[in-house]
């Protein structure tokens, strides 16, 4: 549907925003309950996967922050 992906859907759906039609660079998306105007880029970029989800998915991240003694450098 309005070529997005089922995640990109999925993160929609959980922000509470719900595509309704796509015309050109304009859709219409439904957001909790009033329905509103919008460029198509806007609506893509919402979807998009957060930097979390982008950490998370590249590498494992743990709970526990750095060992006692442990230093990292700032460069």
């Amino acid at each position: 549907m309005m070529e997005l992906t089922p995640q990109e859907l999925e993160r929609l759906e959980r922000k509470g925003i719900h595509p309704l039609s796509r015309l050109g660079e304009e859709c219409l998306v439904e957001i909790h309950g009033r329905t509103i105007r919008c460029a198509w880029q806007d609506v893509r970029r919402i979807a998009a996967p957060s930097l979390k989800e982008r950490l998370c998915a590249r590498l494992p991240l743990t709970a526990r922050g750095p060992a006692p003694g442990e230093r990292r450098s700032a460069r």
